[in-house]
């Protein structure tokens, strides 16, 4: 009788063995012993799973002996350790809840489909030890290709909702209160302090007469003329892409934040 491979441990040490698992014909003797359809299904299911492990061996032994992981391949590549896996130790699952006495004639006799059983199980053994080795040396990149996917989601959500100004907020408020170069000479961006509203000689308050002159300036005053690929910021740090809105104020203008590479929303006031 076939003795069953011996199952290798997953390193422990922090190497990897790349080799590809061997198939030295145990699954095909296995398939040729019994007619049990237990050990037909799950034999076909442990070639196919041994075939997966070896083409993600192959894939993934660069990435691990030279550190260097690519995003999308290390993601879709760690998804695919887990499904095998879980396959894999399924498998098992069912091989262990072979029924033995309830065999029938043609499957062939009862020892003949124990042994096969032992067989099997062992070779899913050894795909999984494998699969583990991957999943090892897999775990830390994935995780953090899965972050930074999960902070780019939420800062895209942010950026639609709140305009994606909160980093430039502060930055903002520090320049509005630097005077800066209008029409008119200098001028600051602090708001003018309240004064308690005076009537002039037609009865109508200065307020009401300062506030009407300030809506007809503003009407007067044109848009911000922007070029797409045009960068804002004191240090250029957004490109402008295209715009997304106007209003009696300014306009907004969707860039790219050369820092953080990610889409924001920028206002940008009449004047």
């Amino acid at each position: 009788w076939w003795t069953p491979p011996h199952a290798t441990m997953p390193e422990s040490n922090g190497t990897f063995n790349s080799s590809p698992l061997e198939d030295d014909g145990t699954i095909d003797l296995t398939l040729m012993v019994t007619e049990h359809p237990d050990i037909k299904t799950r034999g076909a299911a442990l070639l196919e799973s041994m075939k997966s492990v070896n083409q993600l061996l192959q894939q993934c032994g660069p990435w691990i002996s030279s550190a260097n992981f690519p995003e999308e391949a290390t993601l879709e590549a760690n998804k695919l350790v887990l499904g095998v896996l879980s396959k894999t130790q399924g498998a098992i699952q069912h091989l262990d809840d072979m029924d033995l006495d309830a065999m029938k004639p043609e499957w062939g006799d009862r020892d003949s489909v124990r042994m096969a059983r032992k067989s099997l199980i062992g070779v899913a053994q050894e795909i999984i030890n494998r699969l583990d080795s991957l999943k090892i040396h897999l775990a830390d990149p994935a995780a953090k290709f899965m972050s930074r996917s999960a902070g780019s989601a939420r800062q895209q959500e942010t950026t639609f909702y709140g305009w994606g100004l909160a980093d430039s907020l502060d930055q903002n408020q520090s320049e509005s209160k630097q005077p800066v170069e209008g029409a008119g000479g200098s001028r600051s961006r602090s708001p003018p302090r309240q004064t308690k509203p005076k009537a002039g000689a037609d009865g109508e308050s200065n307020s009401d007469t300062e506030n009407s002159q300030e809506r007809k300036q503003n009407r007067d005053t044109p848009h911000f003329e922007w070029k797409k690929g045009m960068k804002l910021g004191s240090a250029g740090r957004y490109v402008v892409k295209r715009q997304v809105g106007e209003g009696s104020f300014g306009r907004v203008l969707s860039c790219v934040d050369e820092t953080k590479k990610i889409t924001v929303a920028v206002k940008v006031v009449k004047g």
